[in-house]
């Protein structure tokens, strides 16, 4: 597990120093999605019914620790193995610009992501491999 935070750290590094990203600057879809893309990670797109789904979640638990709803237009995921095997999912939620709302960009365990969509009342199916991945 262990082996998993450091690889998700770096790759999480790498997204902000090569795309030099302030905390106000937009990362755009194609952005994200050529860096992702070019670390060798396949990305897939929410669904129109499933981000709308995910996005009520979201937003519900965001409420939950006093942070403001955010208006979502596509959920972008990728999957990363650790050398253990260990699959993870790279989150990324973009608003209505096309813009990565930034404190949504997360690594989460196959567990955990599988948790969410359930909990959304969204399946894996319900997302497309992105043109260009």
């Amino acid at each position: 597990m262990a082996i998993l935070k450091v690889i998700t750290a770096a790759i999480a590094a790498f997204f902000i120093v090569s795309t030099s990203v302030r905390a106000n600057e937009c990362v755009s879809l194609d952005i994200y999605h050529s860096t992702l893309s070019s670390e060798g990670i396949t990305l897939y797109g929410s669904r129109a019914a499933a981000t709308q789904q995910m996005g009520l979640t979201v937003n519900k638990n965001r409420a939950k620790v006093g942070n403001s709803t955010i208006e979502v237009s596509i959920f972008l995921v990728g999957y990363v193995k650790d050398s253990a095997g260990e699959v993870s999912a790279i989150v990324g939620i973009f608003d209505n610009n096309g813009c990565l709302i930034q404190d949504t960009f997360a690594t989460l365990t196959l567990k955990q992501w599988i948790e969410f969509l359930q909990s959304s009342g969204v399946d894996p199916k319900d997302f497309v491999q992105l043109d260009g991945a």
